[in-house]
């Protein structure tokens, strides 16, 4: 199935952070995943907001081959969805150009395409 025009990675830039999100190619209304930069916090969010909170799981694994980041996720803390959290990453710009994957608990998403470069550049300007 090809992707749909609305799909693929968007910025957006507030007082409050920088967000990125991928547009499901199948469902331009759904975010497969969600990151954030709160301003003025050397933290990073990962939302994976169509994936269930495992009790017993407390990682959430980003990156692309050997470029990857394990973030801490509380599950009583999000209603819902998985969100992991942590340090900003050294390597976020090149895991973001590749194109990231995320694994959690016996989840995975597979490498979703990689962030145009203005578009990656953006997100680490804004969470730097």
């Amino acid at each position: 199935m090809a992707a749909l025009p609305d799909a693929g990675w968007r910025f957006q830039e507030s007082a409050n952070g920088a967000r990125l999100f991928y547009v499901s190619e199948t469902n331009p209304a759904s975010q497969v995943m969600i990151l954030t930069c709160p301003i003025g916090v050397d933290r990073l969010i990962v939302r994976l907001p169509e994936v269930v909170p495992v009790g017993s799981e407390e990682r959430l694994t980003i990156g692309h081959g050997n470029d990857l980041a394990v973030l801490m996720v509380d599950p009583m803390r999000d209603n819902g969805s998985v969100a992991g959290r942590g340090p900003i990453p050294d390597n976020l710009d090149t895991m973001l150009k590749q194109g990231i994957a995320a694994a959690y608990g016996s989840y995975s998403l597979g490498d979703l395409p990689a962030v145009p470069g203005e578009t990656s550049a953006r997100f680490i300007s804004a969470c730097s």
